[in-house]
């Protein structure tokens, strides 16, 4: 997402998958130095969040996603079942169909900390995202050419 600064989900996305949830992974650069993020909320980490909101608006939600007991959770990196591989990558899926409505939304991840300090460095907003929802199937537009027998120079 970060390399292309978007993200598209739509119909092809959820047929191939056979889900209603987009994959949002996220780096943890210090994770190849050993600092997991479970060592991290030891220290001072208390949230990674997942955000989103319509383009436009002022209003951040909170992303949803299914736990593997199949109930619904606030979409938080720290939550006891989301496992950080050996390159610091973490994967939630993004609840999408009948939670958030088609359209164009703007995605973040921020960290929030605790401990004592100066307010700056209690967490980071990383970049915002822009992208599309959209699962409504295209209609045909107009006639499938050849409209007869023989197809006229410039009909294509």
């Amino acid at each position: 997402l970060k390399r292309d600064r978007s993200f598209q989900f739509n119909i092809l996305n959820s047929v191939e998958d056979e889900e209603d949830a987009l994959s949002v992974t996220i780096f943890n650069p210090l994770g190849s130095s050993g600092k997991n993020v479970t060592k991290l909320a030891i220290e001072r980490l208390e949230e990674i969040m997942f955000s989103y909101r319509n383009v436009g608006s002022s209003t951040w939600k909170k992303g949803l996603t299914s736990t593997p007991t199949k109930s619904i959770a606030t979409m938080d990196y720290l939550l006891p079942f989301v496992e950080e591989d050996n390159y610091g990558f973490l994967t939630l899926d993004w609840l999408l169909q009948g939670v958030v409505q088609e359209g164009e939304y703007e995605i973040m991840v921020e960290t929030g900390c605790g401990g004592s300090g100066p307010e700056e460095v209690q967490g980071f907003q990383e970049h915002v995202i822009a992208g599309t929802y959209d699962i409504t199937r295209p209609e045909q537009y107009g006639s499938a050419t050849p409209l007869r027998q023989d197809i006229i120079v410039g009909e294509e």
